[in-house]
């Protein structure tokens, strides 16, 4: 068995495993299960999916075509425009509060 893909938490690992099963390639999960003892354990690299030797090459790109589907860090840790706004909206509502507290004070 080799190592085909490092996943950040179990729901990638399995995302990944019916993936490559879809092209009948047989795949495991490790490290699924250590997720709880983060804090105690390394917090990175705990669940790995895995392929027979045979099969890592065509497993390999199967993998790095769907790793180049995926939208970049940038794209998805921007936060949603509504929860900008709605944090404007509270910034300018304390602002008006301390600027009357001012004047009224």
């Amino acid at each position: 068995m080799k190592t085909v893909f490092r996943a950040a938490h179990a729901l990638e690992a399995h995302m990944i495993k019916h993936l490559l099963e879809l092209e009948h390639i047989p795949a495991s999960i490790s490290g699924e299960f250590l997720q709880g003892g983060v804090g105690d354990l390394q917090a990175h690299d705990l669940v790995q999916v895995g392929v027979h030797d045979a099969d890592y090459e065509q497993a390999r790109q199967i993998v790095a075509r769907w790793e180049a589907e995926q939208p970049s860090a940038e794209v998805t840790s921007a936060q949603p425009a509504a929860s900008r706004d709605s944090r404007s909206r509270y910034v300018g509502i304390f602002l008006l509060g301390v600027l009357l507290g001012l004047l009224l004070g």
